[in-house]
């Protein structure tokens, strides 16, 4: 099967990768006020921040990987997408509800 070129490889797991992020940072801003603050004071709110830190992350990561010549099948790719934003999504409601 064909591989997709390094760039469009690097920014699907980027991704994949970006929607772990998320969480992480999510659960940061909620155990840490000291992180929520700091990342209030960037732009003026938390979540301002949150965007803006995940946007960075997300184009490093597609960057390195786009230097290393990641190449992937199409196939790939989109599992890279969901799953990656599919773990997000469950470390979050897993976090919220062990703290019920």
């Amino acid at each position: 099967m064909k591989r997709l070129s390094s760039m469009t490889s690097s920014l699907a797991i980027s991704t994949g990768v970006a929607g772990i992020l998320n969480a992480i940072i999510v659960i940061l801003k909620d155990e840490s006020h000291g992180f929520k603050k700091l990342l209030a004071s960037i732009t003026g709110h938390h979540w301002a921040s949150h965007g803006l830190l995940l946007l960075l992350l997300w184009l490093i990561v597609a960057f390195i990987l786009n230097l290393k010549r990641v190449e992937i099948e199409p196939e790939s790719a989109w599992k890279w997408v969901m799953w990656g934003n599919i773990v997000g999504i469950l470390l979050i409601v897993i976090y919220y509800l062990l703290k019920l």
